[in-house]
């Protein structure tokens, strides 16, 4: 269940920026506002993806460093 936290929460974002950004809009320009949201949530959960990476490894490192 927690796997899909993260999916579940950025699918309540995407609908409520959804709501505030494309109401009332024609189609095609909800359309292309919709697909500039995804690209913008898909970027952000890379670069977060990869901060978490780089948090882990150095406090691995840390931790490997009390070892020696």
């Amino acid at each position: 269940v927690m796997e899909n936290a993260p999916e579940e929460a950025s699918a309540k974002v995407l609908d409520a920026l959804k709501n505030a950004r494309v109401r009332n809009l024609p189609e095609e320009e909800a359309e292309e506002i919709l697909l500039s949201i995804d690209d913008e949530m898909q970027g952000a959960g890379t670069f977060l993806n990869h901060r978490r990476k780089e948090q882990e490894e150095k406090i691995y490192r840390k931790e490997r460093e009390k070892w020696r």
